[in-house]
């Protein structure tokens, strides 16, 4: 599921696709433009594996932030609550409260299990199924935010 987000991100594909063109630039110029069908291949199997290892870290990184982020900012990790206004989603935590316009909204994807919420590049609101006292009310919150957000 989380490859499906990552390919259903705006920033996403084309950002891969800039780190795998960087990559082989890189390696053209380091190492001379390739003379054979072979060496292109590698050239290219090199570049994509180096672009994915650039993902992973960077995602790895993300999660040592939000890890290191939640020990001193209250707010980060725990309970929040969304409601859905006219105006906006409106989401409040212990120590902050927020509203993210409609018009801001960049994409939203529904699983069996969660809500994904994406309000900024790279930047998602995790909404589990399971704070909802049934699945009918999470459908309903789904296709609410889903008719708002066009």
């Amino acid at each position: 599921m989380q490859g499906r987000m990552f390919l259903r991100s705006r920033s996403a594909v084309p950002s891969f696709a800039l780190w795998v063109l960087i990559i082989a630039g890189y390696l053209a110029i380091s190492r001379g433009i390739p003379n054979t069908f072979s060496n292109w291949i590698v050239l290219a199997i090199s570049a994509l594996a180096g672009a994915a290892a650039s993902v992973l870290v960077v995602w790895i990184g993300s999660i040592v932030w939000v890890a290191l982020t939640s020990q001193s900012q209250p707010g980060v990790l725990g309970e929040h609550e969304f409601v859905v206004r006219d105006d906006g989603l409106f989401e409040k935590t212990i120590a902050s409260e927020t509203l993210t316009r409609w018009t801001a909204i960049r994409s939203v994807y529904r699983s069996s299990r969660y809500l994904h919420i994406e309000s900024s590049p790279g930047h998602f609101h995790l909404i589990p199924s399971k704070a909802f006292p049934g699945y009918v009310e999470f459908e309903s919150f789904c296709s609410e935010i889903e008719r708002r957000v066009k």
